[in-house]
């Protein structure tokens, strides 16, 4: 009898340690970030982080099935820009560091891939790839800043079928020594918003004036400011989707929000017919807000207050990311809504229905950071991770 009891004890514990150590030897979910959504809400692309800070850039159905890898992207390497096409057909991917200057276009269906780079480099030209593309609603066409023969950096349009190049800097007859870069294409195809700088970077650029031209070369003219000397900082300008409103990431000597010092980042609201200019006031605390967005229907902007404001911001820093309801009939805002906080990643994407918003949270370890994308209702409840469907 002792021994039946023995051997029974036995296999409890042998069963209680090949647990434990099956859930110590369990897989870690690899850390992921950047995640957005397909125009179509049927796939995702987002950022995969390996090993030795090598990084691939991966595709998976929106329920989080059926991943696979688009692109590799080497430690050395950043990713500048991930751009869906209107009709998620195609992904914009330009990448910049250690490995050179690389735009290339994939199509996702036959996972064909177009090296505009290469296109580029016999008429003496490449990305400039702190210049964010654009792409047409027809997605037929991209707009970009492209560095030329003489250094300088020129607007241009490329035909993604017939792969016909247009310089649109030497169209509009724009000045030489002055830098067009960060266009949008408006939401019906027929005109382009872009910044015009003294000196652009990364983040930015300097003394700038924000441009409207007709895609025929007609019509250009500047809107903000909109005569006189400029002073400003312009990080981009986005159409609202009726093409009504202009929302404008930038800086200026004197706003309506005099709390917040000259030079700090804010967001700005334009009306394209009257001109007329808006700060977004959601609260009187003196933060900088960052990377503003349009929610897809445009009755709502999203947007990053980033508390405390460093000189040099990185993953320790809290993002707290807003929601605000805009009226453009009368040009007036709700009271912005908190929906996360806080958030040590400066990126976020609105869900294709604009119901939801997806953000990226990193836990640190030793020297790595190990990142998940959750995911939240845009009145602030029901927060979760995206749950990705791994498998070996």
């Amino acid at each position: 009898m002792k021994i039946v009891v023995y051997l029974i004890v036995f296999v409890l514990v042998m069963s209680i340690i090949t647990n434990n150590q099956t859930k110590t030897e369990a897989k870690e979910e690899p850390s992921v970030q950047n995640l957005q959504w397909s125009p179509d809400g049927k796939q995702v692309v987002f950022v995969e982080d390996l090993d030795k800070g090598n990084q691939a850039i991966m595709i998976a159905n929106s329920d989080g099935t059926n991943i696979w890898q688009l692109t590799f992207v080497n430690a050395a390497t950043i990713i500048d820009c991930v751009l869906w096409s209107y009709d998620s057909k195609y992904l914009l991917v330009g990448t910049s560091g250690g490995s050179g200057i690389d735009l290339k276009l994939f199509e996702l269906s036959s996972k064909k891939t177009k090296d505009i780079e290469a296109l580029l480099k016999p008429l003496k030209m490449s990305f400039a790839s702190w210049s964010t593309p654009s792409w047409s609603p027809d997605s037929k066409q991209i707009t970009f800043g492209g560095r030329v023969k003489d250094g300088e950096v020129h607007l241009l349009i490329l035909d993604i079928n017939s792969d016909n190049l247009r310089d649109l800097t030497n169209e509009f007859n724009l000045p030489l020594d002055l830098e067009e870069i960060n266009p949008d294409w408006s939401k019906d195809g027929k005109q382009l918003l872009f910044i015009l700088s003294h000196y652009s970077h990364i983040d930015y650029a300097t003394h700038a004036r924000l441009y409207l031209a007709n895609i025929d070369g007609s019509g250009l003219k500047a809107i903000w400011p909109a005569d006189g000397e400029s002073n400003h900082s312009i990080s981009y300008a986005k159409w609202s989707p009726d093409n009504k409103l202009i929302l404008i990431q930038g800086s200026h000597e004197e706003t309506e929000n005099k709390i917040i010092p000259p030079g700090m980042p804010d967001v700005f609201i334009l009306d394209v017919e009257t001109l007329k200019l808006k700060t977004i006031k959601p609260d009187s605390k003196p933060w900088p807000k960052l990377n503003a967005t349009w929610s897809p229907d445009g009755t709502k902007i999203a947007f990053m207050d980033l508390i405390p404001y460093p000189v040099n911001y990185g993953v320790d820093t809290d993002f707290f990311i807003y929601v605000l309801a805009i009226h453009d009939d009368n040009f007036s805002f709700e009271e912005a809504i908190q929906i996360a906080s806080p958030v040590n990643s400066n990126h976020y994407a609105w869900s294709p229905d604009g119901k939801q918003i997806t953000y990226d949270l990193g836990i640190s370890g030793g020297d790595n950071t190990h990142f998940s994308i959750y995911v939240v209702n845009v009145d602030g409840s029901y927060t979760h991770t995206f749950h990705f469907d791994w498998k070996d």
